[in-house]
């Protein structure tokens, strides 16, 4: 093998690699649980493979592949038209998924360039595999480095090292004094605050707080019903659902789609839960609903922000739970439904009108009993701000708080599970005040 053959770090070049390699690679790729729900797609990457291999040096134009795979026109205008870009963005985002989960262990990588519609192979490069003579200057290079004296400069870094360590020492002790100042102070003007989020931030415990999938909302007004949570976790929903639509429709659905959107009210709610100042934000996992995991919901103490129209988490606590949303095709906005009604609770709580709303905050254990879940849920963004900011506001959920202690007394102060309806009123796109409507302590 002449020199040429490698690339200059002295691994495998494409070329090196075995076809049969390659097609067996891809063949996994398009059978994984990734793809193989995705016809289109996996039509698109074996497209793209059998091009590149058939007519190595020859360039993949976007416009060929919209007439071969997509059934577009020859001449079609790809300004107009970004299907090819719009799928193949999508199928790069399954590939990378694949390699980061069903096939970890894949000796053989296959990548899409941003740029290009040509696959590249290459064998899988371990941290291991990077040997120090690749780090280190050349021959050459060293001899051209100048011989000073080691000595000399450790001397003069050491008296350097030394008294600027003295100043962090001493900057650490009194940034320190403050923060246990300010963590006390905290603690006690905030008590109720506290006790909720004292629970949900807890040394050595991850924390996620998982931001409402905006996009998802709008798509289900164009479906006309809702995204089942199975649907949702199968992350197949978008190409079986839209299906019966016209080509040029499900086009523009799926290149919504790929956009990774939350609302306003979920970020200023999140700037209010950060702002708290017994808040460890090295503990926070911000993540949006789309990209969440289960295992999560299992051992972390999660936030949840939106109701199951925009974040289908939720909905694996409804069994737990007695106030839901109750989402119909006929109503523009959802009502409560109350699952046991108490004396002069209602059983449906429909919408109230301009300027009002429903909000529904619930605090549970995670799935193995191992932290601590909080729901924040409302019927839009202001609804859900609302209800944030009821339980970020030492003003409003003190009064909460001491309606839990007598219901639920604990020798401790410690805060029971519970969920808590709230009927909120706005001004424009701004919460004013909510009210507790009706509340339950959940026996879990």
């Amino acid at each position: 093998m002449n020199s040429e053959s490698r690339s200059n770090n002295g691994r495998p070049q494409q070329d090196e690699i075995p076809t049969t390699d390659k097609l067996a690679l891809v063949k996994r790729v398009s059978a994984s649980s990734h793809l193989n729900r995705s016809p289109r797609l996996t039509k698109l990457l074996e497209y793209l493979t059998e091009s590149s291999l058939n007519s190595p040096d020859a360039v993949i134009h976007e416009q060929e592949i919209g007439a071969s795979v997509f059934g577009r026109q020859a001449d079609y205008d790809t300004g107009q038209d970004n299907i090819v870009r719009v799928q193949v963005g999508q199928l790069r985002r399954k590939i990378d998924k694949y390699f980061t989960t069903d096939g970890i262990d894949e000796p053989l990588v296959l990548e899409i360039p941003k740029g290009s519609y040509v696959p590249i192979f290459h064998p899988k490069i371990s941290a291991e595999s990077e040997s120090l003579e690749d780090l280190s200057p050349s021959t050459h290079d060293r001899s051209r480095v100048r011989t000073i004296s080691i000595d000399q400069r450790l001397a003069g870094a050491s008296v350097i090292v030394v008294f600027v360590m003295i100043g962090v020492c001493l900057w650490l002790f009194v940034q320190n004094r403050r923060l246990v100042h300010g963590l006390q102070g905290q603690l006690k003007e905030y008590p109720a605050v506290n006790s909720l989020w004292s629970r949900l931030f807890i040394n050595d415990q991850p924390t996620d707080i998982v931001l409402a999938d905006s996009v998802l909302s709008l798509f289900q007004d164009r479906l006309g019903r809702q995204v089942t949570f199975q649907e949702y976790l199968k992350r197949d929903y978008e190409s079986k659902l839209l299906e019966p639509f016209p080509d040029k429709e499900r086009d523009d659905l799926n290149n919504i789609m790929i956009r990774r959107y939350t609302s306003f009210g979920d970020v200023n709610l999140l700037i209010r839960i950060l702002r708290l100042r017994n808040i460890d934000e090295r503990l926070a996992t911000i993540i949006l609903a789309r990209d969440y995991q289960v295992r999560g919901l299992k051992t972390h103490n999660v936030v949840l922000f939106g109701s199951k129209r925009s974040n289908p988490w939720v909905e694996i606590f409804e069994e737990q739970t007695n106030f839901h949303f109750d989402y119909t095709e006929q109503n523009r906005h959802p009502s409560i439904r109350n699952q046991t009604p108490q004396s002069g609770e209602q059983d449906l709580y429909q919408w109230p009108g301009e300027g009002k709303g429903y909000a529904i905050v619930t605090f549970l254990p995670n799935l193995d009993r191992t932290g601590s879940v909080l729901i924040i849920q409302g019927e839009d963004m202001v609804s859900t701000e609302a209800a944030g900011e009821f339980v970020t506001d030492e003003a409003s959920f003190s009064k909460f708080h001491a309606i839990l202690a007598r219901q639920s007394p604990h020798p401790a102060g410690r805060l029971p599970w519970f969920e808590v309806l709230l009927a909120t009123r706005k001004v424009g796109s701004a919460a004013r005040s909510v009210e507790i409507i009706a509340f339950r302590i959940l026996p879990l």
